[in-house]
């Protein structure tokens, strides 16, 4: 049985385990920062020029094959949605991602030897239209464990205009 583990201090990705045949990665979400509660487009989240308040951030976690597009349109080995996290331009990851355990977990019946994983951020708004806030991405390889007392963690960040 393989076993991984992943934890994401925002988005810092730690921990895999692997063992042969089938297996779980776990991706766990440490901390996010969006500097200046901004979107994509450099306005703020709530409001343009003057930011009257932090961002209500959503992140969706896609585990996708390595050739995977760089969206979350495909998420060969997965999907999880947060749902929303009010107010907060950064965040401290406990043992939740809004309304997901942390860490969040993904099994596979055979572990591909990598995967793609990807992370998208929006601002929620309470009309229908929301913010792009990022996207996020990292290839992520590893190679099985005979056991998961051998399981191996890793530690990294994903960043770009976030981290």
């Amino acid at each position: 049985m393989f076993s991984s583990r992943v934890l994401i201090a925002l988005l810092s990705i730690t921990c895999i385990q692997v063992t042969y045949g089938g297996g779980k990665l776990e991706v766990k979400f440490v901390r996010y920062v969006n500097p200046g509660g901004a979107g994509d487009n450099g306005n703020c989240c709530d409001g343009f020029s003057i930011c009257f308040s932090s961002c209500d951030h959503e992140f969706t976690l896609c585990i996708d094959d390595v050739s995977g597009p760089d969206s979350v349109s495909s998420c060969k080995y997965g999907v999880k949605r947060s749902g929303e996290i009010s107010e907060a331009n950064t965040i401290d990851f406990t043992n939740k991602v809004g309304n997901l355990d942390n860490p969040m977990v993904f099994s596979f019946n055979n572990w591909p030897g990598a995967v793609k994983i990807k992370v998208d951020v929006w601002d929620l708004d309470d009309s229908s239209s929301h913010d792009f806030v990022d996207f996020l991405s990292r290839l992520f390889a590893s190679s099985p464990s005979p056991d998961v007392s051998s399981a191996q963690w890793y530690d990294f960040q994903l960043k770009k205009r976030t981290t």
